[in-house]
């Protein structure tokens, strides 16, 4: 079964109790909010109709903070999930933590889905809803009862331990959630011919692992199979999945629209600022398998250009969700860097773990003087001059903020990389990352040449991880080619797709194209004193093959009677290939790994 995350949604409708009098009936004193659960409700694994079973005790924790930030009160609860509407709590304003999760962590299997969650710094005030995310590491496996030898209930004994753990029994269905990262065996007597068997099982988060029984003349063969509760097709109204971070809507107004391909409205809604998950649905069955998609945003700045981002024709009952926050970062602190024993170069390649900056002259030397490094960085040089190059990595100590680059110590000597392009004006930039778990990296420097040849400089000490990116041209179309390895590459890899006259603006976009590739993108732009001032993006898989593209009426959504879409001209259409693409979302994040071509209009 493919992965799926969880999704819990533990909705808190905070109401304001009404006004008490006081024993002198002098004054009214306000109560304090209630918090009440409204209801939880699980989606099922992807592929699979399964429904979550959730039940026991769960633990409910609310931290008051104070103005440092340290905890001034705790409350703690418990709940019995079956009777979760019946929760209530008064709760004084404030700020919280808040801790949720299922009493039975510990341990290794249970009938009951784990499940844990947290925020921080919630403010309670009076009337207000919370929306609550657990998440879980369970797997879950499952076996239809018909399987299974009368009044006998299959067992789940893990490797390690001498604990082994029965399976429950829901809807024709003996199932078990399981941590994942267990192994072990599941055993269980046969129906159709009374043996006892067992199953090896390897249990890997967010997966199902549904068994079947194949029985031949000699041999029975438990194999993994799909999940059905029954045999009937259910044809979902389902159009799309929204997982969003709400941090990616502050200060603007946000729809979302789903269409046909032939521009015809299916769903549309607006954005609820701290919504964290919804689907939109069609009220009328959809039989084609695939949809347009819009997010349309208008900023509360009236200098930021309103937005259009498309995704047309992708997959019906696709999951969206916004690209993921970036890579932890360790803390890093401001770093002055003063060039020290210099009488000139002709480059010079300065990098902490956190910014990197070529300098061409000594003037250039005033843009280092904004620069910061962590706590395990080095500062990187590479020196240009007289056609050698020495570069060296120097060490700083935890808090220094201003560091001399002593020229005089760049002794190394680089190594050298002889790179080509099938076309001029080549550049090429690498970075290197010293730890896999930080998205930080070294930056050696971007060299330029209006040929097809580079000879690229980089330190001899290795990393775990290169980032090579490569740019050229040919004629009016760009290449571009970014990729990570132990390695840095000598050359872009082989790109041939091509396109053709894809339109000038939003009103006659046809786009034509061949050859191998994964994925279109078009990025259009209107810039006059309009009132339909904006900026679109269209993204489409290759296997869609949508060319004869149709737009929904914009107009409504940015709040003008009309827009004309022959003035929204074509800036940037591109073709890329990108490594272990699937025709799903989100693709949208475009600084990613692979190859395209390019042309700007």
């Amino acid at each position: 079964m493919k992965k799926h995350g969880f999704l819990l949604f533990i909705v808190m409708l905070f109401t304001l109790i009404g006004c008490k009098k006081d024993n002198n009936n002098n004054s009214n004193t306000p109560a304090e909010p209630k918090l009440t659960i409204q209801k939880i409700s699980v989606s099922t694994f992807e592929n699979s109709p399964w429904e979550q079973v959730f039940g026991g005790i769960a633990l409910l924790e609310f931290d008051l903070k104070d103005s440092k930030d340290s905890t001034s009160s705790r409350i703690k609860d418990s709940i019995d999930l079956k009777n979760i509407a019946a929760y209530n709590r008064d709760l004084g304003k404030g700020k919280y933590d808040i801790i949720f999760s299922t009493k039975n962590q510990p341990l290794l299997a249970d009938t009951f889905i784990h499940l844990s969650a947290k925020i921080k710094s919630y403010s309670v005030d009076e009337q207000q809803a919370l929306s609550l995310n657990p998440v879980t590491t369970d797997g879950l496996v499952t076996i239809s009862k018909d399987f299974i030898k009368d009044n006998t209930i299959p067992v789940f004994k893990p490797d390690t331990g001498t604990k082994s753990y029965k399976m429950g029994l829901t809807k024709g269905f003996y199932y078990l959630y399981v941590k994942g990262g267990a192994k072990g065996n599941l055993t269980f007597a046969l129906k159709a011919t009374g043996q006892t068997v067992s199953k090896a099982l390897n249990i890997q988060p967010l997966n199902q692992y549904n068994l079947a029984i194949t029985i031949n003349k000699t041999s029975v063969e438990v194999v993994f199979a799909p999940f059905k509760y029954n045999q009937i097709a259910v044809n979902s109204s389902t159009l799309i999945t929204l997982n969003l971070i709400p941090q990616y809507y502050l200060n603007t107004t946000t729809y979302f629209v789903v269409t046909d391909e032939n521009g015809n409205v299916l769903k549309e809604a607006k954005y609820i600022n701290g919504t964290t998950s919804f689907q939109l649905s069609s009220a009328e069955p959809y039989e084609k398998d695939r949809i347009n998609f819009f997010q349309i945003e208008v900023s509360d700045d009236v200098h930021s250009l309103p937005w259009i981002v498309g995704y047309l024709q992708i997959k019906k009952g696709s999951v969206f969700s916004n690209p993921p926050l970036s890579m932890a970062k360790p803390q890093n602190q401001p770093l002055r860097l003063h060039l020290k024993n210099t009488s000139g170069f002709d480059k010079l390649d300065v990098s902490t773990d956190v910014l990197g900056i070529t300098l061409n002259s000594l003037k250039d030397t005033v843009n280092i003087q904004n620069l910061a490094y962590t706590d395990d960085s080095k500062i990187y040089a590479q020196m240009l001059k007289n056609n050698k190059v020495l570069y060296n990595f120097f060490d700083i100590d935890k808090g220094v903020h201003d560091f001399n680059v002593d020229l005089s110590k760049l002794t190394k000597t680089s190594l050298v990389k002889n790179m080509t392009a099938p076309g001029g004006n080549f550049q090429v930039w690498v970075s290197a990352r010293a730890d896999l778990k930080y998205d930080n990296s070294y930056y050696f420097g971007s060299v330029y040449n209006q040929n097809n040849h580079i000879d690229y400089y980089y330190p001899a000490e290795s990393f775990p991880e290169y980032t090579t990116t490569m740019f050229y041209s040919i004629g009016d179309f760009n290449y571009f080619y970014k990729t990570t390895g132990t390695t840095i590459p000598d050359k872009p890899v082989s790109f041939t797709a091509t396109f053709n006259n894809p339109g000038s603006s939003l009103g006659n976009f046809k786009p034509s194209f061949s050859g191998l590739f994964d994925l279109y993108t078009a990025h259009f732009e209107y810039l006059g004193n309009e009132t339909t001032r904006l900026s679109a993006d269209f993204y489409s898989p290759a296997t869609a093959n949508y060319t004869n593209v149709k737009l929904p009426d914009f107009s409504k959504y940015l709040g003008v009677k009309s827009i004309d879409l022959t003035k929204i001209a074509l800036k940037r259409f591109e073709l890329a290939k990108m490594p272990n693409f699937k025709d799903v979302f989100n693709y949208a994040s475009f600084n990613v790994l692979g190859a395209s071509v390019s042309r700007y209009y």
